[in-house]
């Protein structure tokens, strides 16, 4: 990640930070599904006293860990962000207990876990940002169990409103680059570093996005991943 690139991303974000929680289109529309989705996918996975550990790249104020652990009371959380102030806000929501640990930490830089660390790994709605993403899915790789699974949260491109909400309209006031996958160069891509797609849920409403559900493939990855698509192409 250049160092102008990760300097914008972390003020934008850290600017968020104070009022990222709070009731708002993009909370009804998008945030509060996804959270849901990703539980129900958990709950059909899991029963509530079981203890499993879960990572959330790209957390936020940790709310979906939050959320997740209301409903799993013997599991631990494990959330990284690049902004601090992400971090910040989420570390005080979550002082008194001690299930969870916040840190800073890069995606696409080496995360300070063990190979196989992870029962579940997320990742929503923060990926499109990232500058490296082949990096980045490689780490999602490195970190989760052999039996592990990702729970990756997206943009939806493929319909003509998904691609005008995600490329268009939110695209005119985000202050960095962003690249998003269409459903079947996603499943490409992740397919090419050693994630094997299981499945991919498509949530259309005002806010289309996309739950691509991966797990470790027994091949592993034959090709390194392709360079990212123009915003919109096909494959």
């Amino acid at each position: 990640m250049s160092e102008t690139f990760k300097d914008q991303a972390v003020d934008e974000f850290d600017s968020w930070s104070d009022t990222y929680d709070e009731e708002g289109f993009f909370r009804r529309h998008l945030f509060i599904p996804t959270e849901d989705h990703i539980i129900k996918e958990l709950l059909s996975l899991r029963k509530p006293d079981e203890n499993f550990r879960m990572l959330d790249i790209g957390c936020a104020t940790g709310k979906l860990l939050r959320k997740t652990g209301e409903k799993f009371a013997a599991a631990s959380f494990e959330g990284v962000d690049i902004a601090p102030g992400m971090i910040k806000v989420a570390s005080e929501k979550t002082q008194d207990d001690d299930r969870y640990h916040f840190q800073v930490g890069n995606a696409a830089e080496a995360l300070p876990f063990d190979d196989d660390s992870f029962d579940y790994v997320s990742c929503c709605h923060s990926f499109h940002h990232y500058p490296d993403q082949e990096s980045a899915a490689k780490e999602f790789l490195r970190l989760l169990k052999p039996d592990g699974k990702l729970l990756f949260v997206d943009s939806y491109i493929n319909s003509v409103w998904g691609f005008m909400m995600h490329c268009v309209i939110i695209g005119t006031y985000e202050k960095f680059q962003v690249h998003h996958f269409k459903k079947n160069a996603l499943k490409e891509f992740f397919e090419n570093v050693g994630l094997k797609v299981e499945r991919q849920d498509v949530v259309t409403g005002r806010v289309p996005w996309m739950m691509t559900v991966c797990v470790p493939s027994a091949e592993g990855g034959e090709n390194a991943a392709s360079e990212p698509e123009e915003k919109g192409e096909s494959r």
